[in-house]
């Protein structure tokens, strides 16, 4: 059985923004990006509500608490029970969403800290199943400077 989903944290996101560039010309369509960001004030036309504004070409979803952060792509839908939350952390969020506790806590650092969650639904064809379709995307991930719970060491800590 292949993976759920390949993540990765950035320090920015121009660095993201790379990954993306690298995730698309390696096939991977948008349907299977999701990113979460607290970096909400270059998404476009964001206005702080859920629907408005971009993020990486795909529409800015869920919002949570007082606009902590903002999601695009796939899993806004899951995050979505999480918006409007007023304590709710990235981390409790992505646990929500699906994601085991120690990779909640990991990626949740990472976007509290400045960062920008970058994931990929391996789960849906055409990657599902793929081993080397999850390895390209590993490698683009990480490749673009991105530290995942596997590889958390490749990449210095987001400045501060």
């Amino acid at each position: 059985m292949g993976t759920e989903r390949i993540s990765a944290v950035f320090p920015s996101l121009d660095e993201a923004d790379r990954a993306v560039i690298a995730l698309r010309r390696n096939g991977v369509r948008d349907e299977h990006l999701a990113f979460v960001s607290p970096q909400w004030e270059r998404a476009g036309d964001f206005d702080g509500q859920p629907g408005s504004g971009m993020l990486f070409g795909l529409p800015v979803g869920a919002v949570c608490g007082d606009g902590a952060f903002v999601t695009s792509g796939w899993l806004s839908n899951s995050l979505a029970g999480s918006a409007g939350v007023g304590d709710c952390s990235v981390a409790e969020a992505l646990t929500r969403a699906g994601y085991s506790e120690s990779e909640a806590r990991f990626y949740g650092s990472g976007v509290e800290g400045g960062g920008v969650l970058v994931a990929v639904d391996a789960g849906r064809e055409p990657l599902a199943g793929d081993p080397a379709a999850e390895d390209a995307v590993t490698s683009a991930l990480l490749g673009a400077g991105g530290r995942s719970v596997s590889a958390p060491l490749l990449m210095p800590e987001p400045a501060r």
